[in-house]
């Protein structure tokens, strides 16, 4: 069965409620959760506050959106990349630096996604932490899933703690992407940061004998 085409009046009302977020997502940013309020964000689109409450419900329902558009825009940073897909050192090594850049960069290139994730969203309220935590735990399995790649075909030592080993990774990357983000030279903090990633995730801290 055919899906009817959206009418003209649903494509207008799914451009405001994106437009309505992006404002959401800037104001929060720039204000804060507790300082900014709906009457901002409608002032900053020329709109009256009681358009944005047909869309939202209220304040909070409005920054619960913005922080699952974040956590989408991370998901969508690691599609199309298959943990089981490596089968040699090299093309492992490339996998790791290709997220490692891409979750950095994500950051990077929108400096609200970083304040907003790791500064105004915990405790805004139990649900979004409890959002928070799933999204922290979620990515946490995903990057176990590489590692567990690495230690069945012998790229990583076979006595690591996989599940404690990609939270320790996931942390340090996104400290980068918090710390790339706040840099005034990006460019160069982000290679920074992605060699110190690899660094330890490869070779360690040890000194060798």
């Amino acid at each position: 069965m055919s899906v009817a085409p959206p009418t003209a009046a649903a494509q207008r009302s799914d451009r405001r409620r994106t437009e309505i977020l992006e404002a959401a997502f800037d104001v929060f940013a720039l204000k804060g959760f507790r300082e900014a309020t709906v009457a901002d964000i409608a002032k900053r689109l020329r709109i009256g506050h009681g358009t944005v409450y047909r869309y939202f419900e209220n304040k909070h329902q409005l920054f619960d959106q913005v922080v699952q558009t974040v956590i989408e825009r991370i998901a969508g940073a690691l599609a199309g990349e298959a943990p089981d897909a490596t089968n040699d050192i090299g093309s492992y090594r490339a996998q790791v630096q290709r997220i490692a850049e891409k979750l950095i960069g994500l950051l990077d290139s929108d400096p609200r996604a970083s304040k907003l994730l790791f500064i105004e969203a915990s405790g805004v309220s139990p649900e979004l932490n409890e959002k928070l935590q799933g999204m922290w735990t979620l990515l946490g399995q995903i990057t176990e899933a590489y590692l567990h790649n690495g230690k069945q075909k012998g790229f990583l030592r076979a006595d690591i703690d996989t599940m404690v080993t990609a939270l320790a990774i996931n942390a340090m990357i996104f400290e980068g992407g918090r710390q790339v983000a706040l840099s005034k030279h990006s460019d160069p903090a982000r290679q920074r940061w992605i060699r110190g990633v690899m660094a330890m995730m490869f070779d360690g801290i040890a000194a060798r004998v």
